[in-house]
C-alpha cells in the first residue's frame, strides 16, 4: 500500500464514521420529533475486514512492537524484509516471581529459540528474517510457557524494518 491509498483509505474511513454518526443523530431527532422512545440508545457499526497491506519502501525505517497483558505475542516479518530488533523491554510487575520471555522463530527452513533479556538494550541487534512466525513465550516458574502475555506484564520491541533485495522466503 502506497502512502496515497492510505491517505485515500484513512480519508474514506473518516468519511464512513462522519456518515454514520450523522444517521444516528437523524434517527435520535425524529424520535424524539415523534415522541417515540428508543429501545436501545447505542448503534453498533462494523466494518468489512480490511484488505492486507503491502509495505513499499526502500531503505531502513524505524519500526517497533507492543504486547500487552491478556493478548497473544506474535507478529510476522513481511517476506522481502527483516526486522532488525535493538532494544526490548519487558516490564513485570509480579514481585513475587521471575518471568522468562523466550521468542521462538519458525519458517519451513529454519528454527530458531532466543531468551530475551528482561529489560535491556539488545548487545547484538536480534534479526528476523522475512516470512517468519515468531512468538513470544512467557514463564513465570509456576505455569507453563504462553505466548500470551500474563498479568501486570507488557513487553516492547524496537529497532528498524528494512528491505532485503531478495523475496525468498526463510
Amino acid at each position: 500500500m502506497n502512502t496515497s491509498e492510505a491517505i485515500t483509505e484513512e480519508a474514506r474511513v473518516a468519511e464512513d464514521v462522519a456518515r454514520f454518526a450523522a444517521m444516528a443523530a437523524a434517527i435520535r431527532v425524529i424520535c424524539i420529533d415523534n415522541q417515540v422512545r428508543l429501545q436501545q440508545e447505542c448503534l453498533s457499526v462494523s466494518r468489512p475486514p480490511r484488505s492486507a497491506a503491502e509495505i513499499d519502501f526502500v531503505g531502513r525505517v524505524p519500526f517497533g512492537l507492543a504486547f500487552t497483558e491478556g493478548n497473544e505475542a506474535t507478529f510476522r516479518v513481511p517476506s522481502g524484509h527483516r526486522f532488525v530488533i535493538e532494544h526490548v523491554f519487558v516490564q513485570d510487575c509480579d514481585d513475587q516471581t521471575h518471568l522468562e520471555v523466550n521468542m521462538v522463530t519458525r519458517s519451513r527452513r529454519m528454527f530458531q529459540h532466543l531468551s530475551l533479556a528482561t529489560s535491556a538494550e539488545v548487545t547484538s541487534p536480534i534479526v528476523v528474517h522475512g516470512s517468519t512466525e515468531n512468538t513470544l513465550l512467557f514463564r513465570n516458574g509456576v505455569e507453563p510457557s504462553s505466548s500470551t502475555v500474563p498479568l501486570d506484564a507488557y513487553v516492547q520491541m524496537w529497532g528498524y524494518l528494512e528491505p532485503t533485495g531478495d523475496a525468498a522466503s526463510w
